[in-house]
């Protein structure tokens, strides 16, 4: 931290070249991640039991069920207060709850697990927190993301992509030494 003129007093950083009400630091950080994960299918997904709805429709295990592979990639990047991600994520047999199929022979509709053929999603997200008064701090993030899966399972296998964009802000009121106030925003946009 000595390239920053940074120093740590009650383990917060504080910069000696700015006035003492900013007590920040200016400093940088680069993170490179990679990923790899088996998610497996629990008891529920598998078992071999029926649960009925009714005369025609039952939810059903799966023995055939996969595990699902997923890979994923990112890298971040950290000024001060400010992060930025860029991320890669891929799951291979990702597994989905409740997929119905119809059986027009013996008229009846089924509940199951499925293994998708993909999972994917890409994006980027970035958060920051800054102080608006002495009274008031904010922390904020942002996501945009492109989701997409393709099923493999039907007699006619579907695709679907879909962007997806949120934004989440919280701040916090000081009102007095002992007393303070939250208040968030969310929005999401309509997901997979």
């Amino acid at each position: 931290t000595s390239s920053y003129n940074c120093s740590t007093e009650n383990g917060k950083f504080t910069n000696r070249n700015f006035p003492k009400y900013c007590n920040i630091c200016v400093y940088e950080l680069i993170r490179l991640v990679y990923r790899k994960r088996i998610n497996r299918p629990n008891y529920n997904q598998m078992a071999p039991y029926v649960a009925f709805f009714g005369i025609n429709t039952f939810v059903a295990g799966n023995l055939s069920l996969m595990p699902a592979i997923n890979d994923g990639a990112e890298i971040s990047y950290q000024k001060g207060n400010w992060w930025v991600t860029i991320h890669f994520g891929n799951t291979k047999d990702a597994i989905t709850q409740y997929q119905s199929e119809f059986d027009t022979t013996a008229n009846v509709l089924v509940y199951r697990s499925q293994n998708l053929e993909y999972s994917r999603s890409y994006g980027v997200n970035t958060n920051f927190s800054f102080r608006v008064a002495s009274w008031w701090k904010m922390q904020n993030y942002f996501s945009l993301n492109r989701n997409s899966l393709k099923t493999k399972h039907l007699n006619s296998n579907l695709k679907n992509n879909k962007n997806v964009f949120s934004v989440n802000s919280n701040s916090t009121f000081r009102i007095s030494e002992s007393i303070t106030a939250d208040a968030s925003v969310l929005y999401e946009s309509a997901g997979m």
